[in-house]
């Protein structure tokens, strides 16, 4: 039997500690993650860094992947985006070993912005092929255009990879999922101002 005043206090206070310390975690990872990406204020280097360290993100490098929905019309829900977004997270895992961390991220409207620690092309497109392939059927039914941008070593040029995977979805073909990434466009890029992407 139960006592009449069960100790329920201190499992209920490490609950709420642990759901506190995972939100202000991805609020923190949210903020850089935006910091890295999208804010044209001169960063500062050093501070980026220290959280990044701080974060224990210390791969040597990153690329950015941004996931959109092909249409308003079939919207990606949040959900669907968590769960893609868990995919990659453990794909990560497969193909990225050393990786203890799952990669930083952005949520913005019917869109998933990923930074992956991985440089090489065709390991890049094996992790896409791969990530694809393990979405579940619901997830699959909803058309993405995912662009990749190039590989970069200095976090100051991380929202370059970005602006070069925004710039990918003008190139992918509409109604399909389809995967470009920047060095597949060739030409193109003589043809693209990755300067500032219409949709940042």
């Amino acid at each position: 039997w139960l006592p009449c005043e069960p100790p329920f206090s201190e499992p209920i206070s490490i609950i709420c500690d642990y759901v506190s310390t995972k939100r202000s975690r991805e609020k923190s990872i949210s903020d850089l993650t935006r910091s890295l990406l999208l804010y044209d204020t001169e960063m500062d280097t050093s501070l980026i860094r220290q959280q990044l360290h701080d974060l224990k993100y210390t791969a040597p490098g990153c690329r950015v992947v941004v996931f959109k929905t092909e249409t308003a019309s079939v919207p990606a829900t949040p959900a669907v985006l968590n769960e893609i977004y868990r995919k990659i997270a453990q794909n990560l895992q497969v193909f990225c070993p050393d990786e203890k961390n799952a990669p930083l991220y952005l949520f913005t409207e019917m869109r998933l912005t990923v930074l992956l620690p991985i440089k090489d092309l065709s390991d890049l497109q094996s992790f896409i092929r791969h990530l694809l392939d393990n979405l579940s059927q619901e997830d699959k039914k909803i058309p993405l255009k995912i662009g990749c941008g190039r590989y970069y070593t200095q976090p100051e040029d991380y929202k370059k990879s970005y602006q070069e995977a925004c710039h990918c979805h003008k190139a992918c073909p509409d109604g399909q999922t389809t995967y470009l990434s920047y060095e597949d466009l060739g030409l193109l890029q003589l043809c693209i101002d990755t300067s500032y992407p219409e949709y940042i």
